[in-house]
């Protein structure tokens, strides 16, 4: 019974994956090519053959692994995703910045919303750096703390790469950490569009509120969109609790390994459905303000002073 929900559920989300891939990146390149926006088609072709990478080098990950012999982690198929990683979020961000790079140079351009855009980042950034596991915060009853705090260099596990990670204990606060250099990454892409959406967010909020603009529907349930998008993307190995009381400590502990486990087909697509999602929601916000302008009729500049 066990096996039959883990397997379920990892069919199910890698299903669920693959089809808002599908989705989001056949959209922009439909789109890209009906209005002839060359850029976007080519950037977005770019993406979807550098998922296409990254899963391929999963691929004989796992063949090699399965194989049986002794993996050597000094070849190739593992220093492949220290280009492939971060190119996969530089694309990501250059398809982001050429349809609301505009938006994001005029908004920071006010003081308040830079305040905003960074006491956003911050907030998510904190509630990231403990959803995603790189902070945790042992129990102090637990009779194998250690009293006495270390700070170490060590090396982390994914994604595609062993990534070289700082591993520390700090006593007082029972916190433990360990941060790799692509989880950095990964932190600086998710609080950044999280940032810049919520900035979108309030500032359509403003200029509807000035103008008496009927978009407050689409601008909430951007907001909402992006808010869920955001707990998705961090808070798989925050769930544990969650499946145990679902379904039992027989079946909650094989389906943390499944959700958690960096070298699987799973996490790395879930990553990739995140990622791009994030980046979409991001852009789709951002591109409101287009229709927000025509009715403003350039006026937009007075709504924050």
């Amino acid at each position: 019974m066990e096996t039959e929900i883990v397997d379920w559920v990892r069919n199910v989300v890698i299903i669920g994956s693959l089809l808002l891939l599908g989705s989001i990146w056949g959209t922009f390149l439909y789109v890209g090519v009906r209005h002839k926006q060359g850029r976007t088609v080519m950037r977005s072709i770019t993406i979807i053959g550098l998922f296409l990478v990254w899963l391929f080098i999963i691929w004989i990950q796992e063949s090699l692994y399965s194989s049986g012999s002794v993996v050597n982690i000094a070849s190739l198929p593992f220093y492949a995703g220290y280009l492939v990683f971060p190119l996969t979020l530089v694309a990501l961000w250059r398809i982001v910045y050429l349809h609301i790079g505009i938006y994001i140079h005029y908004l920071l351009t006010f003081p308040w919303y830079r305040i905003v855009v960074g006491s956003t980042t911050l907030v998510y950034g904190a509630f990231y750096l403990f959803a995603s596991g790189m902070l945790t915060i042992a129990d102090p009853n637990t009779s194998k703390v250690l009293e006495q705090g270390y700070i170490k260099v060590s090396q982390t596990y994914g994604p595609l790469s062993i990534w070289p990670s700082i591993e520390f204990w700090w006593p007082p606060l029972h916190l433990f950490g360990n941060i790799s250099v692509a989880g950095l990454f990964l932190f600086a892409s998710f609080v950044g569009l999280v940032g810049v959406a919520l900035g979108f967010v309030i500032y359509q909020w403003r200029l509807k509120k000035k103008w008496d603009m009927k978009t407050m529907g689409s601008t909430m349930g951007s907001s909402v969109a992006v808010t869920a998008t955001c707990f998705v993307s961090c808070s798989l190995p925050a769930i544990y609790p969650l499946l145990l009381v679902l379904f039992g400590s027989a079946t909650a502990d094989p389906l943390s390994r499944l959700l958690t486990n960096e070298s699987g087909w799973l996490v790395n697509l879930v990553q990739m459905a995140t990622l791009s999602l994030m980046a979409a929601s991001v852009i789709y916000i951002g591109q409101r303000l287009k229709g927000m302008e025509k009715q403003t009729s350039n006026k937009c500049s007075s709504c924050n002073r």
